[in-house]
């Protein structure tokens, strides 16, 4: 089909989104620039299928006159050696040649006003219908850059990986705003509809890019031609780009079999004035000694002898190109980020005019990737101070594993991932990256042995599909058992028995019985087992102490006290901090009081588990799991029916909401569990804890052993999920249903239970585990 008409197209990408659907990292959304009149954009009269990037073919007459200053050099030269033909020469007669007859070499000198406008501006194209845009840096790292191809034209492809990547980047060396409103901490804080009101600094606030990426995706080629890009279009009269590696002989390998050999296919009229030669240490853009007539950038690129930035200490950076941080030694990291900082600025950073880029796989958190986390976890794009920059300067960028891998691009440049698309299917694919990775990584979590798990953690490491993944520990930052983990997670994948639903009171009688209603599309809880119907809504009375009445009434209790117990993590209005970190772990950052409350059933062990091997255990696991955002009231009443409807004792926290109180007030004060102080045998005088972060050791501890020997039969894997992301225990108040389940296990230890059971009802165990399996 022709398309001839606005109407045939698609419309073109307003926005640049990065980190959607990201759990840990809050989206970047950026406005991207409106298309010129589409008649301009290059494709527009092809038809739609045949819409892709090609590059802008160099005229002939130019190649010629390339040639011709050459042969012309080549023929002064004769017989004498002396006279060596350089680019500098070359570069020279070239622009002799072209400016002795301007009319004549008219369409060539237009040909290269167009290009260079393309170098500065970017370039739009019609890719399959829709006008595309890609930046500056993009132009020419597709039409300049030089590398081994499968293709064969030595020339990287497009990839719409690179567009977001570049995108991100020429913003981020421009981007002199920052957010008009922040909390303490430093946050962005946004308006009601999620947008952020900026302000203008007047400076550039960013130093460059910080990115955890997947192994071979070509960011160290992309990061070497942008990099000096800068030091060739902004780097006048500085020491200009430096090239940092884990290893002083791998920045020389970068600089000689990626820079230099790039830098000489550039054409000649993009080139400033070089008197280097082909086989040097260093590219120098400066005239040759003793010609006064000429100008050049007096700068150069060069690459540092070692992993150290001492060399360079003093130097006014134009760009400095850092690559592979995280596999510098651990002081290195943090050392020589701090000095090259210095050489891209002026008065401590007011003035900034260099840029860095800092592009890294994540192999071993043991040395420098530990260092390398934190680096990136200052590089905040949310987070500025009163100047607007971050904390260490940078902006963060994460692209994720299944984005731009290689035999998952179809022809226009898009990624194969998520999902097929018609027009993908028919130009041969049948499985998308994601499916490609995630198989590789269940095939070796199915095989299980010690070789697979490495080879398991590795694979992760390399081709991240979330950012958290880059970060995986040998043994899990804390201690948890992550191979087991993700092995439960992956055979849920494939045999999810979860159901989701509310709780209901039968015939809306407050405090009567309790109902399961599946709904699952708005359930508030998960369930993996049902209650049996001897411990379901059955209740009795105990006298307790009433503060509310100052004086002891018979209180609602469980029947069988100690089958169930049920940890609660409130519903609370957190801290600054602890309210981010909570907005991080669900993915939501735009909430500006987000809280939810964590509710966990846990069937205690039976008197069938005998003997200390767990794993053989039949009960001792989680049965319901809640994870919601709502209010004080409907979390304490959602709590109080699955008290009712599991029979089951509250383990609660009570420093935060007011669950103790609620209970009491309620009438049914005796399904919480009050801990026994051993050396006085008094229950102690508030139920659960008082404080979740007093306890914390305890309740990580109980955690680990409980994945350790009862992960293989734990259904809910939202629960896993979280045992998987949660780092150190200073988050665990930011993963509500992580600190429920928690709660459990640890109201599971308490001997309050046994002592409510001893003056209820005896019942016959039969009974009450037949209905397990719902």
């Amino acid at each position: 089909m022709m398309a001839k008409k606005k109407s045939d197209y698609l419309p073109h990408d307003k926005y640049l989104v990065l980190h959607d659907n990201e759990r840990t990292l809050r989206p970047i959304v950026l406005r991207l620039p409106d298309p010129p009149d589409l008649r301009l954009i290059d494709g527009y009269d092809l038809p739609i299928e045949e819409q892709r990037f090609n590059r802008m073919e160099i005229p002939e007459g130019l190649l010629a006159v390339e040639k011709m200053a050459v042969q012309e050099l080549n023929a002064a030269k004769g017989a004498n050696n002396k006279k060596v033909v350089t680019q500098y020469k070359i570069q020279q007669r070239f622009w002799d040649i072209i400016y002795s007859d301007v009319k004549k070499y008219a369409e060539e000198i237009n040909f290269i006003k167009r290009y260079w406008w393309h170098r500065v501006n970017g370039y739009w194209f019609f890719n399959r219908g829709k006008p595309t845009y890609i930046s500056g840096w993009h132009f020419m790292y597709l039409h300049v850059w030089t590398m081994n191809t499968d293709d064969g034209t030595d020339r990287p492809e497009y990839r719409d990986r690179d567009r977001k990547e570049f995108l991100f980047k020429e913003y981020a060396y421009g981007c002199t705003e920052t957010f008009a409103k922040g909390d303490e901490q430093g946050y962005a804080i946004a308006n009601p509809d999620g947008s952020y009101d900026m302000i203008d600094t007047g400076n550039r606030v960013c130093y460059g890019i910080g990115q955890s990426k997947n192994r071979r995706s070509g960011n160290t080629n992309k990061g070497l031609l942008e990099c000096g890009e800068v030091c060739m279009t902004k780097g006048a009269r500085t020491d200009g780009m430096i090239i940092f590696a884990e290893t002083g002989e791998k920045a020389e390998s970068h600089f000689k079999t990626k820079m230099m050999p790039a830098f000489d296919g550039y054409p000649i009229w993009l080139k400033p004035l070089t008197t280097s030669g082909r086989d040097g240490n260093v590219i120098t853009f400066s005239p040759q000694t003793n010609d006064y007539a000429a100008e050049g950038l007096w700068t150069k690129i060069s690459y540092a002898e070692s992993g150290s930035a001492k060399a360079v200490d003093g130097w006014k950076l134009a760009s400095a190109m850092l690559d592979e941080s995280a596999k510098v030694l651990l002081h290195d990291v943090t050392q020589r980020w701090r000095v090259v900082k210095h050489c891209l600025a002026q008065g401590n950073g007011k003035k900034i005019h260099g840029w860095s880029y800092h592009p890294s796989t994540v192999e071993d958190m043991g040395e420098g990737g530990a260092a390398y986390r934190i680096l990136l976890n200052q590089s905040d794009f949310y987070c500025r101070d009163a100047n607007g920059q971050t904390k260490s300067g940078l902006f963060r960028m994460f692209i994720k594993g299944d984005e731009g891998l290689d035999g998952f691009i179809d022809s226009y440049g898009y990624s194969v991932k998520g999902k097929i698309l018609d027009y993908q299917a028919k130009e041969g694919f049948t499985q998308t990256s994601t499916e490609f990775l995630q198989e590789k990584r269940d095939a070796l979590l199915r095989g299980g042995s010690i070789a697979d798990l490495q080879a398991y953690r590795h694979e992760k490491k390399l081709f991240p599909l979330d950012f958290d993944d880059s970060w995986l520990g040998e043994a899990g930052d804390i201690g948890f058992p992550l191979e087991k983990i993700d092995k439960r997670i992956a055979d849920k994948r494939a045999n999810d028995t979860i159901e989701k639903g509310n709780l209901k009171w039968v015939n809306d009688a407050f405090g009567g019985d309790v109902y399961w209603e599946r709904d699952d599309e708005n359930g508030r809880f998960e369930r993996s087992g049902i209650p049996p119907v001897m411990v379901s809504n059955q209740k009795m009375k105990v006298p307790m102490f009433s503060v509310f009445e100052n004086k002891i009434v018979d209180m609602y209790a469980p029947r069988y006290a100690g089958y169930y117990v049920i940890g609660a993590d409130p519903y609370r209005f957190k801290n600054i901090q602890q309210d981010r970190m909570a907005r991080v772990a669900s993915g939501n950052m735009s909430s500006s009081k987000l809280s939810k409350g964590g509710i966990a059933v846990l069937m205690c062990k039976t008197e069938q588990d005998a003997g200390d091997n767990m794993e053989q255990w039949y009960g001792y696991r989680f049965t319901m799991s809640y994870s919601y955002r709502s209010s004080q009231d409907d979390y304490d009443e959602d709590l109080l029916k699955a008290a009712i409807y599991n029979g089951a004792m509250v383990y609660p926290e009570t420093n935060q909401g007011d669950v103790e109180a609620y209970f009491i007030r309620k009438g049914f004060g005796g399904y919480l569990i009050y801990d026994i102080d051993l050396r006085t045998g008094q229950k102690k005088s508030t139920a659960g804890v008082h404080n979740i972060d007093t306890t914390k050791q305890r309740l990580f501890s109980l955690t680990k052993e409980y994945l350790e020997y009862r992960c293989h039969v734990e259904e809910h894997v939202s629960y896993l999920e979280e045992c998987k992301r949660i780092r150190s225990m200073e988050e665990m108040t930011s993963y509500d249903r992580f600190a429920a389940h928690g709660l459990a296990l640890m109201g599971a230890q308490s001997l309050y239970p046994s002592r409510l059971a001893d003056n209820g009802d005896s019942y016959d165990l039969e009974d009450v585990i037949e209905t397990w399996n719902y």
